[in-house]
């Protein structure tokens, strides 16, 4: 598993991060993944940091699929996705575009700092390990 799942109580902002090696089963199975986890917590804000991501093997066909599915949380929970290398950051404004209209708040930037502003977040977080069976 080369992701894992934290939330921070205070913020209410779950918190999904990628490390490592991600292909088109790693992307999908913690997708699914997330699908089963939001409900429990109800997020406010979601952040998926690819910052650990050291090589990238998805497809176009998988981030095509992916943006085309069903989103899983609602147009009021606020979703950036941190990506700072050029690599990730393209694959990640391409989900952005291909699923802008089912997901319009959702926003790609390179800087933590920027995504933490954008989802109102002031201070540090502090994340707790979500356990996902």
């Amino acid at each position: 598993m080369n992701y894992d799942f934290a939330y921070d109580h205070r913020n209410r902002l779950l918190r999904i991060t990628f490390r490592g090696d991600l292909d088109d089963k790693n992307l999908t199975e913690a997708t699914r993944k997330l699908r089963e986890v939001a409900p429990r917590i109800s997020p406010e804000k979601v952040l998926s940091d690819f910052s650990e991501v050291t090589s990238l093997e998805v497809s176009s066909e998988t981030v095509n699929s992916l943006a085309h599915l069903r989103p899983i949380f609602g147009a009021q929970v606020a979703q950036v996705i941190f990506a700072p290398q050029d690599h990730v950051f393209g694959m990640a404004r391409m989900f952005q575009a291909l699923s802008a209209e089912q997901r319009p708040t959702m926003r790609v930037v390179r800087n933590l700092a920027e995504a933490y502003r954008i989802l109102g977040v002031a201070e540090d977080p502090q994340f707790e390990a979500l356990k996902v069976a």
